[in-house]
């Protein structure tokens, strides 16, 4: 990156003097071309340049070295001379200097010579870029983009990147995780995500798709089913299309979740998270030369290209560009011509409109007889800008979660903890930096699952889980930790983050959806959901052994006689004690539940022989007839149940359902309060 801005500003240094010299070049010459002709005021006109520039004549080995060279170099200006008046090899060196005050930097040296008519060399002009301070930011921003930027292949969703003019298909680590793919597979194309969604989804996809690379849809989200032999799952993708000047998609980067759970479960979690790149084939720049009254006299190639080669001769950037942007330029003009500021910052439209960042070098020139003229010169900023605002934003989000989150090296010494993790565990950054976090696991428990979570984060580099997470005051409090390895170009560790959060509330608040989404409100029974799951999975163990399971429908007789003749209240009552009598009738590991209205259905595992079944239906009976309070009085119900037994009847649990509400309907039809088994 250093070179190229750097190399932008020498080119238009180069452009201001190349016009220089065609300016002399010229038979009729106008005043302001006739002074730059002038030795000492071309002289003058480099000492205005902001760059360190020197200059040395072929034919009497004349130097000349401008204001900021002598500022840069001071007392050893002597010794920079020595180094620059030796041949150069490459038009573009890297050279450190003691400057001024015995300070050693590191220079960046750009060198050309002039030519005569003949092709004689006639000078060599030297300028020098200070990248010294400009590296060190650049090398600690590149770290901290990596070790941000590496985080993201070890979350929790995949990531892919589509360049739709390469056909190139990158992924993350997580993507391959979440479709299928071993670690050492490398999709090439985007067939690797489209083979595998689902025929069924196939149609909808590629409209999806189609839709949103025509400019039809703003963001691109869609769920599918993939074809897998590990039993059925469901993605969630989401993308957004970067379009180029023409508005045409050249890549489409997005976000893959595994939303399985969900989708079998019936509840849509929305999540939006949007991941953008944005950058540049190149980084123009731009120069000027306007009149007091901000007249152009002159753009190089550079700007004419930028603003679509549009008229510009002798108008002001109010002629130009809209408003917003004029009013912005001659502000920075006025500056720079009243008050002496330099650099500026400068958002410019190109010519399809789009806005680009400038780092802008504006200074003045006097060229007498009251004329003054402003010069310029701009490096589109537009990528670093990007850059800086993605690591200010890696940075917010690091310092604003409300999760706690510590980062160590690849020693797993503490060397960063966000705001978060101060205040929800109440320990300060200054007393842990540099320690290694054993403090958070609580003394002689959890053992085991930290030692699962060392195991993991050594073997394959992330760990997901609870824990139990030991506070400054001593509190143990139970955290979900996803904590992951962050490795470097070359595979090898360098860092491990590891983010903390609190789940006792949302443990709570599960188990009380759980309560609501599985048992009956008013008897505290499992109701349908979880009827259907027990018996799936007394099934299940039935397969594994030679007991038998049964099923017993009950149905109470005659139950709309008491919401009709004494109120729903009653009825209730009712449906409770009903609840509570078949409970106290069978044994702990058998399930009873509430279908609906008066009807209840028993599970019954491990059946040996008929006789303990009966038995068991006989005593449901008996104590269903005992008679119980209600509204000050006494109350007896009877009830008719059926009974289905598998393997006997099928091993179909719909079928075994079905088999004992028609056996209870038979009891229903001998009279009620009897047992029916089930005969096919």
């Amino acid at each position: 990156m250093e070179y190229e801005n750097q190399l932008f500003v020498i080119i238009i240094i180069l452009s201001v003097l190349l016009l220089y010299v065609f300016f002399n070049s010229k038979i009729k010459l106008n005043r302001l071309e006739k002074r730059l002709y002038d030795e000492s005021e071309s002289e003058r006109f480099l000492d205005i340049l902001p760059l360190p520039i020197f200059y040395e004549t072929k034919h009497n080995r004349a130097i000349f070295t401008n204001k900021s060279f002598n500022l840069l170099f001071g007392i050893n200006k002597k010794k920079a001379l020595e180094t620059l008046s030796l041949p150069y090899r490459n038009p573009i060196e890297k050279i450190t200097f003691l400057c001024d005050n015995d300070i050693k930097k590191q220079l960046l040296v750009y060198s050309a010579h002039t030519f005569d008519a003949n092709k004689n060399i006639t000078a060599t002009i030297r300028t020098l870029v200070d990248i010294d301070e400009m590296q060190h930011v650049i090398d600690n921003l590149l770290a901290t983009k990596q070790r941000y930027g590496l985080a993201v292949d070890h979350a929790l969703f995949g990531v892919w990147d589509w360049d739709i003019l390469k056909d190139t298909f990158d992924v993350s680590a997580q993507w391959k995780h979440i479709m299928g793919y071993q670690e050492d597979e490398a999709p090439k194309n985007l067939n690797a995500w489209l083979r595998l969604v689902a025929p069924k989804n196939m149609a909808h996809i590629n409209e999806a798709i189609r839709r949103h690379l025509d400019g039809e849809s703003e963001l691109f989200i869609a769920e599918h089913e993939v074809k897998s032999s590990q039993g059925r799952k469901w993605v969630q993708i989401r993308g957004k299309a970067i379009r180029d000047a023409h508005n045409q998609a050249t890549r489409f980067s997005g976000l893959i979740f595994d939303i399985t759970e969900e989708k079998q479960k019936d509840i849509q979690h929305h999540q939006s998270q949007k991941l953008f790149a944005s950058f540049m084939d190149s980084l123009p720049a731009i120069a000027f030369i306007k009149d007091i009254n901000h007249r152009y006299i002159y753009l190089n190639s550079f700007y004419q290209d930028y603003i679509g080669f549009k008229e510009w001769k002798n108008k002001t950037p109010h002629e130009i560009f809209d408003k917003k942007t004029a009013d912005s330029i001659v502000e920075n003009d006025r500056k720079a011509f009243y008050e002496g500021q330099k650099q500026h910052a400068e958002v410019i439209p190109n010519a399809e409109g789009t806005l680009k960042y400038f780092r802008a070098y504006k200074f003045a020139i006097d060229a007498g007889n009251d004329e003054k003229f402003i010069c310029g010169f701009g490096i589109d900023s537009t990528k670093e800008k990007l850059y800086l605002d993605e690591i200010n934003l890696y940075s917010k989000i690091f310092n604003n979660t409300t999760e706690s989150i510590i980062m160590t090296d690849e020693k797993f010494h503490i060397i960063s903890v966000n705001k978060a993790f101060e205040e929800n565990l109440g320990y300060t950054s200054k007393e842990i930096m540099g320690k290694k976090p054993n403090f958070l696991r609580p003394r002689g428990g959890d053992g085991t699952r930290y030692e699962k979570m060392d195991k993991a984060l050594k073997e394959k580099g992330r760990f997901s889980g609870e824990l139990l997470v030991a506070t400054k005051q001593g509190t143990l409090i139970p955290e979900l930790v996803n904590a992951s390895s962050i490795k470097n170009d070359q595979g090898e560790v360098i860092n491990y983050f590891a983010i903390y959060q609190s789940i006792v509330q949302q443990k709570e608040t599960e188990n009380k959806l759980k309560k609501m989404a599985q048992y009956d409100n008013l008897t505290k029974l499992p109701n349908r959901f979880l009827f259907r799951f027990r018996l799936l999975n007394a099934f299940e163990r039935m397969e594994q052994s030679d007991m038998k399971t049964a099923l017993v429908f009950v149905d109470l007789d005659d139950f709309k006689n008491v919401n009709d003749t004494l109120g729903h209240d009653a009825g209730d009552i009712v449906l409770v004690q009903t609840a509570k009598k078949i409970s106290e009738s069978i044994r702990k590991n058998d399930t009873v539940a509430r279908l609906g209205g008066d009807e209840f259905v028993i599970i019954l595992e491990d059946i040996q022989n008929l006789e303990n079944l009966k038995r068991i239906c006989q005593k449901i009976i008996t104590n269903l007839h005992q008679p119980f309070p209600l509204l000050g009085t006494t109350y007896r119900i009877s009830a008719s149940l059926g009974v289905s037994i598998s393997p006997d009847h099928t091993k179909n649990y719909r079928e075994l359902l079905k088999f004992a509400d028609k056996a209870m309907y038979q009891a229903k039809n001998k009279g009620k309060n009897t047992i029916v088994f089930y005969k096919s």
